[in-house]
């Protein structure tokens, strides 16, 4: 019982995170292709693991945006899978959620969930990218850590830029977390060697984002 009210209370509150965190498609938006550089597709809340899919072929890009970011979805109380995010030209993020078995587009939704569906089936069955989660010194700009970290991998900010602000406290903040998406999985040697390699490291661990696999 205890969990099932969790799980309520968890699902009501990402609905209020896509309520207020996506902007409504406007007529305008809708007449013009959104510029995006890359997406991330990851798991979310049902499912567990660091594997992911980047995409950044133009032609793949631009048809995932087509498909995905420039369509609204019914709503529905059923959590996630999954989450897309869209690296957009100005640096900023856009994330859609889905569910694979609730989420319905209004528009072209059987293309949708089969586009979706072949990323998915390849961050379960053949991932070719990893998600770590670095903590980073605020005095370490995202631009710098993009810089360092080029050969490395493709730097994202999940929570966003103003993560490594000062809050409205009596002390700055000390920390941020950005995320490190590579072509493979780092393992604890290789994640101690990147904290020695960079001071401006606090730590380095596999990606979680607190899921709850509960089906």
């Amino acid at each position: 019982m205890a969990r099932s009210i969790r799980h309520l209370v968890r699902t009501a509150a990402w609905l209020l995170w896509i309520a207020f965190c996506t902007p409504p498609l406007s007529a305008e938006s809708a007449r013009q292709a959104p510029q995006v550089d890359a997406v991330v597709i990851h798991k979310t809340e049902y499912l567990c693991g660091d594997e992911a899919v980047l995409v950044t072929k133009p032609e793949r890009v631009k048809e995932l945006a087509d498909l995905v970011l420039d369509n609204e979805t019914v709503g529905h109380a059923c959590g996630f899978h999954w989450l897309i995010r869209f690296a957009m030209h100005d640096g900023t993020l856009t994330t859609r959620a889905h569910n694979i078995e609730c989420e319905e587009y209004r528009r072209n939704d059987a293309e949708a969930h089969a586009l979706l569906d072949r990323y998915f089936q390849q961050a379960l069955k053949d991932p070719q990218s990893f998600i770590v989660d670095l903590t980073v010194r605020a005095s370490e700009s995202p631009e710098e850590l993009s810089a360092a970290f080029i050969k490395v991998g493709r730097i994202f900010l999940f929570d966003g830029a103003e993560a490594r602000l000062p809050r409205l406290t009596v002390e700055t903040a000390e920390k941020y977390t950005a995320q490190l998406v590579t072509s493979k999985r780092l393992d604890a040697s290789a994640r101690r060697a990147l904290l020695a390699e960079y001071p401006f490291l606090l730590a380095a661990a596999p990606f979680d984002e607190g899921c709850v696999p509960v089906r």
